[in-house]
């Protein structure tokens, strides 16, 4: 559990109220603290104390909430739940409130029902918590990226003359829940040819076509940990231009890992892959940051850009990603996960190929 890291952060023992939202809207804060591998616990909440965590769950979720660590109290109404947790904080005069994921409605809600508290944002104290991933965080995220990549290889076997981005994209959802993935945090992002020159592309009616680029940015997740993972091939055979665009980012990217340690500035491990880059006929065409943080949610924290004053700490989880795109010829980004070390980076995602890989 990871109540010790969330009051290392913060200068009192107030408790932590967190209430989760509606499939979609979740707060992963809720699932952060009681440790829940399963189930939806829409509207329910957690108290965080020192001690331990109270988990207030709702008939439907009661089941999986007691396969926790926490104390599991169950109520069968939102009036219920709110006087259970009237009567859980009523010798707290302050308490702690996640305010980044909070409706404004419902603070508004805990103000009526709690009358004479002070409630204090311990958002940032969370996100610090977070930050550093334990030795269990770090096994599921390895576990989320091989599920990843072991379902894109079989996926690229798919592709043929005249398949869809559509279709691409289905295969590879499909095989990463064969491969054992929870279902993805996110839509993978497929696009062929052109298309891959928009970083935040969504797949569409679009045919493959021999010579096409085929980008793929996916990820599995595994215990609600997620994976981000980018890799692009080339249908048929490679120009020189893509081979060198490849190339140029495939050096960036071994530049950026090759400054990871603890200790480090974030901004200089952007610096070192993006002045690759930039020293190169593509100068300019690196539009995105190198990478950001990686955990309970695909961002789960900032990384690496420019003005990042972040410094890196053993146990972080990042992404890599440097990309080159060209618009109306196409993007190339590769994108590599990995865990913050004393003095390297250790890559959960194995290591991407040296060369553009021609299918087909």
């Amino acid at each position: 559990m990871h109540e010790s890291r969330l009051f290392s952060k913060m200068d009192c023992e107030m408790p932590v109220l967190i209430i989760n939202g509606s499939k979609g809207f979740a707060d992963p804060n809720f699932f952060y603290f009681t440790g829940v591998k399963f189930g939806v616990f829409e509207g329910c909440a957690a108290i965080v104390r020192r001690k331990g965590t109270v988990l207030l769950t709702n008939r439907l979720d009661s089941e999986a909430a007691s396969e926790s660590e926490c104390d599991v109290v169950t109520f069968s109404s939102r009036d219920e739940m709110l006087q259970i947790i009237s009567s859980e904080l009523r010798n707290s005069a302050e308490i702690g409130l996640n305010c980044s994921r909070l409706p404004s409605g419902v603070r508004i809600e805990l103000e009526g029902r709690l009358h004479g508290k002070i409630f204090t944002d311990v958002s940032r104290e969370i996100a610090l918590a977070r930050l550093i991933k334990t030795s269990a965080e770090q096994k599921d995220l390895q576990n989320a990226c091989r599920i990843s990549l072991a379902a894109y290889e079989v996926t690229l076997e798919s592709l043929a003359d005249g398949i869809t981005e559509f279709e691409f994209q289905a295969e590879l959802v499909r095989q990463l829940l064969l491969n054992g993935s929870g279902f993805p945090y996110s839509e993978p992002t497929v696009a062929f040819g052109a298309s891959s020159a928009y970083p935040h592309y969504s797949a569409g009616p679009r045919k493959l076509r021999r010579g096409d680029l085929v980008l793929a940015d996916f990820g599995a997740t595994f215990n609600r940990y997620v994976a981000d993972v980018t890799r692009t091939v080339v249908f048929g055979r490679a120009s020189q231009r893509q081979k060198d665009m490849y190339d140029t980012v495939n050096m960036a990217r071994k530049a950026a890992i090759g400054t990871v340690r603890s200790g480090e500035l974030c901004r200089n491990v952007d610096l070192a892959g993006r002045s690759i880059i930039d020293a190169s006929r593509f100068r300019g065409r690196f539009i995105h940051g190198m990478g950001h943080g990686i955990g309970l949610e695909i961002h789960d924290h900032p990384g690496f850009n420019a003005a990042s004053e972040l410094v890196l700490r053993k146990g972080m989880a990042m992404t890599i990603e440097p990309g080159i795109y060209l618009k109306g010829f196409g993007g190339v980004r590769v994108e590599d996960d990995i865990i913050v070390c004393d003095s390297s980076a250790r890559i959960l995602t194995g290591h991407a190929p040296e060369e553009l890989i021609e299918v087909g």
